[in-house]
Parts: C-alpha cells; sequence; structure tokens
C-alpha cells in the first residue's frame, strides 16, 4: 500500500493529472487501485528508465494498461507486460541516442523505397495518436504526408520474440493517392511495403513470430470506446488471410515471418515481368535507423 501512494504521489508530481477534473482524477486513482499489482511493474519501468528521457511523459502513458490495448480481449496484467516488453527490447536493440528521440516523439528513418519515379521513405516513432493500437508505428511517407501507417508492439513468450500489429490505417488521404503510388510501386500497395519492412525489421531484432489482431479483437470494439462510434477501415480477417495468416486460439492471426516469394510459375506469364521488379524492388529495401 506505501509503494503505491509513493507511486502515485510520484505521478501527481509528473504529469497533469491536478489539471484535470476531480470525477476524472478520482476514477483514474479507483482503477489504478484495483490494478496495481498488474501495473506496478510498468510504473516502475516508466519512473526509472521511460520519465527521465521523455520529455512529455503525460497521465496517458501511465495508465495506458488502465485501458484497452492492442487487443481488447488483453487483461490489465497482460496489456502492462507488452508494453514493458515493448520498452525494455527498445533499450536492448536500440542504441542509446536512437531510443531516446523516439522516447521524445522524433521520427526516425528507417528505409527507403524506390519506386518507378519517386522515392518513399518508412520511419519510425513512438505516435501518441496510436497509443492505444501499439507503441512503435511505422509510417509511409511521401514527401511530408503520411500514406499508410502500421503500429505494433513486442511481447515476450517463453524467451521468444512476437510482434503484435494493433493497426494498419490510411494516411491523411484515402484510397485515391495509395492506388496512384501504388502503380509507381509495380504494383506493391503501401501497406503490403510496410508489413515488408516490418518483417525485415522483424528478421534483423531476432522477432520470431508477427501477429495481427482480428477485427473482433480490435479496441475500438470494446465496450469502454463504444461511445466513440469509431469506424474501422480496414478488414483485417481477410488482410491478413490474404498474407498468409492463420487463426490462433485467442482469435487473432499468426502471420509469417518469412521473407520468401511465391514461385514465380504460380503467376500468369503477363504478370510475370511487372511482379519481378517489384521483388526486385522489395529486396533492395535496407533498414537503417538513421
Amino acid at each position: 500500500m506505501i509503494n503505491f501512494i509513493d507511486d502515485v504521489q510520484w505521478i501527481y508530481k509528473q504529469t497533469d493529472i491536478r489539471e484535470r477534473p476531480f470525477f476524472w482524477r478520482f476514477r483514474f486513482i479507483a482503477r489504478a487501485c484495483a490494478s496495481y499489482l498488474n501495473v506496478a511493474a510498468w510504473w516502475e519501468l516508466v519512473r526509472s528508465n521511460i520519465a527521465p528521457l521523455y520529455r512529455s511523459c503525460s497521465l496517458d502513458f501511465f495508465q495506458q494498461p488502465l485501458r484497452p490495448f492492442y487487443c481488447r480481449a488483453y487483461t490489465t496484467s497482460q496489456r502492462a507486460k507488452l508494453l514493458v516488453d515493448t520498452y525494455l527490447f527498445l533499450a536492448k536493440e536500440l542504441e542509446n541516442s536512437v531510443y531516446e528521440s523516439l522516447l521524445n516523439g522524433e521520427s526516425k528513418l528507417l528505409a527507403k523505397v524506390q519506386g518507378k519515379n519517386n522515392a518513399y521513405d518508412v520511419i519510425l516513432r513512438v505516435d501518441k495518436y496510436f497509443s492505444r493500437e501499439g507503441v512503435l508505428v511505422l509510417h509511409f511517407m511521401h514527401g511530408n504526408e503520411k500514406i499508410k501507417s502500421l503500429a505494433f508492439s513486442i511481447k515476450d513468450v517463453d524467451g521468444s520474440k512476437v510482434c503484435c500489429v494493433g493497426c494498419i490505417q490510411f494516411g491523411l488521404r484515402s484510397a485515391d493517392l495509395a492506388r496512384e503510388i501504388a502503380a509507381d510501386l509495380y504494383s506493391a500497395h503501401p501497406r503490403y511495403v510496410l508489413f515488408y519492412v516490418l518483417k525485415k525489421f522483424c528478421r534483423l531484432h531476432g522477432i520470431d513470430r508477427i501477429e495481427g489482431v482480428a477485427a473482433e479483437n480490435h479496441i475500438w470494439k470494446s465496450v469502454v470506446y463504444k461511445h466513440k462510434k469509431k469506424i474501422i477501415g480496414t478488414d483485417y480477417d481477410n488482410l491478413w488471410m490474404s498474407w498468409g495468416g492463420e487463426r490462433l486460439a485467442n482469435g487473432n492471426f499468426e502471420l509469417p515471418v518469412d521473407l520468401e516469394f511465391k514461385s514465380i510459375e504460380a503467376y500468369k506469364q503477363k504478370k510475370r515481368n511487372l511482379l519481378l521488379k517489384k521483388r526486385k524492388m522489395l529486396e533492395e529495401i535496407q533498414l537503417s535507423l538513421d
């Protein structure tokens, strides 16, 4: 109980909770008290390793495990563990300067993609806009415009790393621009390019599996957010199955992490030339956090 009081007092000093309405503060403390044993490890990680580097560490950041995160079926303890595992992964795998930059909301260039006529960037960041779907976000950029975004986190399961994809979203402009860019990318849809970059990221950092959230498990299907009436624009189940996903017992999908392509012989003759150009473009993508 003493540790809980110390933690809440520290959060009061470090965040804007005192400026929130009384009911909001009461709700936060009630939730935190009910789940303290589950969120204690998360709060300790934030206090000792994240908050000193994170200039805009807000109350929302501390209460992430107290609301739906990644999968609506996850319990508070599962959400807290996923968050802890992700930040421990980042601290271990990335250079200190890169880790600190990400925590402070800076974007890091992860890959460049060269199309027929244009070059595109894939950037990595910790994006507050996607704080419910994942810790890390890949943005597919056309100049300064986001075309697609993919949010994910990393969990540890018995020593094996699993990448948990919480969403793939459109950017500021909808499908028309995406189709134009797909034509420039030899018919590769920007969301598949993002997924391919994610698979390369997983292979580079020893991540063994990729799990995609099912439509019914998406956090916006949670009762907590029912009043928001959010429209999920992606048909996740069909998307994952089209990429070779298989349904898991928890309802989500196991996605292939390998970078192998189907045999060229499986496609019609007239499509093979374009397909070879698309594969060459994807294979030439190199990852580097600058």
